[in-house]
């Protein structure tokens, strides 16, 4: 389950960036008072325009920003006290997630697993059903350099979901 309530995130621009946004203001509120609850099973969607702060909840539902003000549980485990073992439980997904275009797929995987301490004949089995399903088997060899855009956001899919996470968070997942 995903538990944000309250969720607030305040980042302090520079002057430089006071003087390119036209701001006056020394903090921008990038979001203010978020909450809602994702059970288990269940698909769940954050939608607004650009700047509206999606991403900025959902990086700080994945570890990589703090929040201001506001309590984030994921799987029971507070974000900010236990992020090493949330991060464990979580897969995040992003359209910024570069892939090393030398590498092929299956060194990729390997690597990946590795990273999160994942046993090679583990790692070995979850490849091949992930690349089953998502049709990468053949391409498994190639390097991702030779890639199309559509079979690098297969792979990222696959490298995200190596370690069969409890909670899969996509940000854009169709621009990647």
């Amino acid at each position: 389950m995903v538990e944000v309530k309250n969720l607030v995130k305040v980042y302090k621009l520079s002057l430089k960036q006071m003087k390119k946004e036209k701001l006056k203001e020394s903090t921008k509120v990038a979001v203010n008072g978020v909450s809602f609850t994702a059970n288990p099973g269940e698909i769940f969607g954050l939608l607004g325009p650009n700047g509206a702060g999606k991403t900025t909840t959902l990086r700080c539902m994945a570890t990589l920003l703090k929040p201001t003000q506001g309590q984030i549980q994921i799987s029971g485990l507070d974000v900010e006290k236990q992020s090493y073992e949330v991060r464990k439980k979580i897969c995040f997904l992003t359209n910024e997630l570069k892939l090393d275009t030398h590498f092929t797929a299956q060194y990729t995987m390997e690597y990946f697993g590795a990273f999160y301490g994942l046993e090679g004949t583990y790692i070995k089995n979850r490849t091949e059903m992930l690349f089953d399903r998502f049709g990468i088997s053949q391409f498994r060899d190639r390097k991702i350099g030779e890639f199309s855009t559509g079979m690098k956001q297969k792979l990222s899919i696959a490298v995200s979901l190596v370690h069969d996470p409890e909670v899969i968070i996509f940000d854009e997942p169709t621009n990647i």
